[in-house]
C-alpha cells in the first residue's frame, strides 16, 4: 500500500496537490499493475501491462477519488483483502494498528 500511496503522491506533483481519480490514471507512476496485487489475495492474477489491467483486478480501491493531498483525516486507498486503509498521507492502518510513512 505504501507504494500506491508514494505513486498517488506524485501523481498528485502534477495535479494541483489532487490525489488520482483512479488506479488507471496513475499508471505512469506505477512501474506495472503487478504491484496492485495485495500479497494475500490468492484469488486476482495481475495483469501483465496497463493495456490488459481492468480495476476489478486490483487487491485495492480508490475510497475518496481526487481527494487533495491535504486532507489527511480521510481514507484514499482501501485494501479489498484485508481492509487496511490508507490516507492522503500515506499512512496506513491496520485493524487497530497505525503504520507511519517511512
Amino acid at each position: 500500500m505504501l507504494s500506491i500511496g508514494l505513486a498517488a503522491r506524485l501523481w498528485a506533483n502534477d495535479h494541483d496537490e489532487i490525489l488520482p481519480p483512479s488506479l488507471i490514471a496513475m499508471s505512469n507512476e506505477l512501474s506495472t499493475p503487478k504491484i496492485l496485487i495485495c500479497r494475500g489475495d490468492h484469488s486476482r492474477t495481475a495483469s501483465k501491462d496497463w493495456n490488459t489491467f481492468s480495476p476489478v483486478q486490483s487487491s485495492y480501491e480508490i475510497v475518496t477519488p481526487s481527494l487533495p493531498q491535504t486532507d489527511t483525516n480521510r481514507v484514499f486507498l482501501r485494501c479489498k483483502v484485508h481492509g487496511h486503509l490508507s490516507s492522503a498521507d500515506r499512512s496506513v492502518f491496520v485493524r487497530n494498528q497505525r503504520h507511519h510513512k517511512h
